[in-house]
């Protein structure tokens, strides 16, 4: 049964314009959100690990913060790659280059986050992988004070 909204481990009621479904290839980017258990929902989803594989394998762009890099790790796309995450799930990497003192980190199609402290720069990181000039953004939002 697919619901329209959720509510987030921190109470924040979050309505969907679209739910998932097999017709998820039309979209440019994957950007999974972190927090638990949301992080380790998806990571036990077969149909997000199958879609994960397939964005990588396609040189799609995939992103994710704080937890949910471990679904990356479980999918099997982080193996040679730079990556972060929240530092309590870094023993998920196996056969990375793990960064433990960079927020935010972009290695290919790929961009993995520390956690909410650096959610602004992962939201630059991704306008600029989807070719839009944060630059306006961050000034805008006094980012660079």
């Amino acid at each position: 049964m697919e619901h329209s909204e959720v509510e987030s481990s921190h109470g924040v009621t979050i309505k969907m314009d679209k739910c998932f479904d097999d017709n998820m290839d039309q979209y440019d980017m994957i950007i999974l959100p972190g927090g638990l258990p949301g992080a380790t929902f998806l990571r036990d989803d077969a149909r997000v690990i199958e879609l994960i594989q397939r964005y990588h394998t396609q040189g799609k762009w995939i992103a994710a913060i704080c937890a949910a890099p471990i679904v990356f790790a479980k999918a099997g796309v982080t193996q040679g790659k730079h990556v972060t995450s929240y530092p309590t799930f870094r023993d998920h990497f196996t056969q990375v280059i793990y960064h433990d003192q960079e927020g935010v980190i972009v290695d290919g199609h790929m961009i993995t986050a520390c956690g909410a402290g650096v959610a602004l720069e992962f939201s630059y990181e991704i306008l600029e992988a989807l070719g839009i000039d944060s630059q306006t953004y961050r000034q805008s939002m006094q980012y660079q004070m």
